[in-house]
């Protein structure tokens, strides 16, 4: 799994200030269809935090979250500081990250599993959520829809301009993000995503002990459409 957000974890937050972490913790936490009270929940690829600190709003959970990069934990021990929460953080890349614990829900937000460049690596992911789930529990993620992608993403936020350039590359989406302050350039990353197509997660899926499969439009329970620039995707095990 390839990581820059170690040295772009400074901006992050206002990278993704822009971003309705409530409402999309309430559409995830809608889609277990169940009562999470004292139950576990997994955040695979958590980042600064901000989604497992919105769902700590709506349920008295036992809350966990897994991200490769240290410095954008560290962010989200911050935030969970700050906001008096606690949070279980732990250090590993989301493709090899196994425990004895067990999870009603476990979740994949912000198409992190597009940085999954691997197919046995997409595949081992999905084989550990299993492992690790409560019976009658799912594990939900999006994806980018690889028919629709804006190229170009720029904006300002106060004296900090984001200059975002996307490039695809037949499946893959290549990514540069330049950050100014002060028209002075402070920080310039780039990074790679695998792009998916519902095909070939159906074909994951067949080597996986999940019982169930759906695709849907994001921040819905209906089918894809061809505009949505995020597919949701649910695999249940009973």
């Amino acid at each position: 799994m390839n990581n820059n957000y170690d040295k772009f974890s400074e901006y992050y937050d206002i990278y993704t200030s822009f971003v309705d972490y409530e409402l999309w913790s309430k559409y995830i936490y809608s889609l277990a269809n169940k009562d999470l009270n004292n139950k576990n929940i997994l955040d695979l690829g958590c980042g600064s935090g901000e989604m497992l600190l919105c769902i700590d709003d709506m349920t008295n959970a036992n809350l966990y979250g897994v991200d490769i990069s240290e410095e954008m934990l560290s962010i989200a021990d911050q935030n969970a500081f700050f906001e008096n929460k606690h949070l279980n953080l732990i250090k590993c890349d989301m493709s090899k990250f196994t425990c004895d614990i067990k999870f009603d829900l476990i979740y994949c937000a912000c198409d992190s599993m597009n940085y999954l460049l691997n197919e046995d690596d997409f595949t081992d992911t999905l084989n550990n959520a299993y492992e690790m789930l409560n019976e009658n529990s799912i594990f939900t993620f999006d994806i980018i829809n690889k028919d629709y992608i804006e190229t170009n993403d720029d904006f300002t936020y106060e004296n900090i301009d984001f200059i975002i350039k996307r490039k695809k590359e037949e499946n893959y989406l290549y990514t540069n993000i330049k950050v100014y302050e002060d028209k002075k350039e402070a920080e310039n990353i780039s990074h790679i995503q695998r792009l998916y197509s519902v095909e070939k997660i159906i074909d994951i899926y067949d080597k996986t002990k999940f019982d169930d499969i759906s695709f849907h439009d994001f921040l819905t329970t209906k089918g894809i459409k061809k505009t949505s620039d995020k597919i949701q995707i649910i695999l249940k095990k009973y």
